[in-house]
């Protein structure tokens, strides 16, 4: 009988050259109105042959509901079809040429599927503000993959990959356009991991004004508009007795990367927010926040609630770290559509245990 092996068939890899695309944005312009000009023409065609049958309509009637049905099939069609792009294209080339020289594990398998997903279509936007995370989240987990290949050749093909598509321009879930950083994957491909520390933030330090503008730029990127708390807003809330905030503070600068804030409610604690820097996945950091608040509170052991969206990942890291499920929200995120929510709630005792845990691990 042979042994089977998972060891993939070794392959010296070069980077793919990177295509230039012109006029872009007037190649779609132009297959989408050839699209919608055939499908049109087609249903039109269709409706005055139905026409021409016992079904009792004029030949006006067919072909014009005919169009009608042509003009709504093709908005939909010219939207759902991936138009051919080169750089689509190159993208996914490389995608899968890396894939193949690295080990076919199924967490690996998935974080590929999600790259493929993003970039079938040329990144243009997010539906969604957490999907920049997932993004940065599976392009690090591949890096780190890379590194632990020791394959200096993959870590070139992905280096020239990933500075690709540092700066690409999207549009964001506000729909704003923005510009996306890979700076931070790109250090870490190098071997500069980035180093932080969770401390409190502090009203009587000197920054501590531009601590707060470095939060609402945060909490713009994480949250969206709707969800974004302007800095006088957050100066006046932490001033009050039982609010807080502590944050991850990049080492070797002032640069926050994290932050997780609460404030005191009739006597609960609610957990405004949780967020991290899309470029710091993969570095424990939401769990380090959220651990910093709960150990804050674990002397007093209030009701510690917090409201989360049920698309949102995030819920598995409070579910990791003990909060349960408490009440739904139906249609509490205000979206097109609205979404619903969670109203999640700690477990102390769940807390305790995991507390008992880590203390044996340690």
């Amino acid at each position: 009988m042979e042994a089977v092996s998972n060891q993939q068939s070794f392959q010296f890899l070069e980077p793919l050259p990177v295509p230039e695309e012109y006029y872009t944005e007037l190649i779609k312009l132009a297959a989408r109105v050839s699209l919608a000009v055939i499908v049109t023409g087609f249903c039109m065609a269709f409706g005055f042959g139905l026409s021409l049958t016992e079904l009792g309509f004029s030949a006006w009637t067919g072909t014009t509901c005919g169009a009608v049905v042509g003009v709504a099939a093709s908005l939909g069609l010219t939207y759902l079809i991936p138009f051919p792009s080169k750089i689509a294209q190159y993208r996914l080339d490389t995608l899968s040429n890396v894939y193949a020289q690295l080990g076919k594990d199924e967490k690996t398998e998935d974080k590929f599927k999600g790259l493929k997903n993003f970039l079938t279509y040329p990144l243009e936007r997010f539906g969604q503000t957490y999907q920049n995370h997932m993004l940065h989240n599976a392009l690090t987990f591949v890096g780190e993959k890379v590194v632990l290949s020791y394959r200096e050749d993959l870590k070139k093909v992905w280096k020239v990959f990933l500075e690709h598509l540092n700066h690409t321009k999207v549009i964001n879930a506000d729909g704003e356009l923005i510009e996306l950083d890979f700076s931070a994957e790109l250090d870490r491909l190098e071997g500069h991991p980035l180093e932080f520390q969770v401390e409190g933030l502090n009203p009587q330090s000197s920054s501590y004004l531009s601590d707060l503008e470095q939060i609402e730029a945060l909490e713009k990127i994480c949250m969206g508009k709707t969800y974004t708390y302007p800095k006088e807003y957050l100066r006046e809330e932490l001033a009050r007795p039982g609010n807080g905030c502590v944050i991850a503070r990049k080492k070797e600068s002032q640069e926050i990367l994290g932050y997780g804030w609460f404030h005191l409610v009739e006597g609960k604690v609610n957990i405004s927010g949780i967020a991290i820097s899309p470029g710091a996945t993969m570095l424990n950091m939401g769990d380090q926040l959220l651990y910093a608040i709960l150990l804050g509170h674990h002397q007093t052991k209030p009701t510690i609630q917090l409201q989360v969206r049920k698309s949102n990942p995030a819920k598995l890291l409070y579910e990791k770290w003990g909060f349960e499920l408490k009440e739904e929200l139906p249609n509490y995120c205000p979206a097109d559509p609205p979404e619903d929510a969670e109203l999640m709630e700690l477990n102390w005792d769940r807390f305790e245990a995991i507390l008992k845990r880590l203390s044996t691990q340690s």
